[in-house]
């Protein structure tokens, strides 16, 4: 018994489709998923003012600005849907708003960071886990006032969509926690109602 296959038209005119080349690299490579976070602010903190942005720089990751690092045991790789340093600057300036502050980028008093550790663990049986590590810097007319590295670490029960929480629960803390600390330290005129 002999199988023969006829092709009919030049192989080498062939070109696969971007959803054909996207399925062979997400299988060549492992499963790859890609987070987007609705990130909304929420802190009691009352001010007034403008202040500046940025840079917010990610130095957790060596594959790249949207890579969320995460235990090599686990399965896949995870990914933001924007670069981590940008979520980070957009948060902040958030939850800035939300307080009062203008955000312009010509204001004398700057907030910007190091994201040092963005870390996702899922390899627990029960439970799935986010460590966070933040050093946020404030500068008034291009002079370090105040810096404060923030760690948070939060844990919640396996599902489909913890990370997303994770991410979102872990980022308000840190922020909430630097916007206290820098409070407390007299260098964010900020009200607690």
């Amino acid at each position: 018994m002999s199988l023969s296959i006829s092709l009919v038209g030049n192989l080498s005119s062939y070109k696969p489709s971007a959803a054909l080349l996207s399925l062979i690299i997400l299988i060549l490579s492992g499963c790859v998923h890609v987070i987007s976070i609705d990130y909304r602010p929420a802190n009691p903190y009352k001010g007034q003012g403008s202040v500046s942005i940025g840079p917010f720089e990610y130095s957790g990751s060596q594959d790249g600005a949207r890579r969320i690092e995460s235990n090599p045991q686990g399965i896949g790789r995870f990914y933001m849907s924007v670069e981590v340093a940008k979520f980070f600057a957009d948060a902040v300036a958030s939850e800035l708003n939300l307080s009062g502050y203008g955000v312009a980028s010509t204001a004398d008093l700057n907030i910007s960071g190091v994201i040092e550790r963005f870390y996702y663990d899922s390899v627990d049986a029960q439970y799935a886990s986010l460590e966070l590590i933040v050093r946020y810097i404030l500068r008034l007319q291009e002079k370090e006032t105040y810096a404060q590295p923030v760690r948070v670490f939060y844990r919640m029960p396996k599902s489909e969509l913890a990370i997303n929480g994770l991410i979102r629960d872990a980022t308000h803390e840190s922020i909430h926690q630097f916007l206290h600390g820098a409070r407390e330290a007299n260098v964010l005129a900020l009200s607690h109602p």
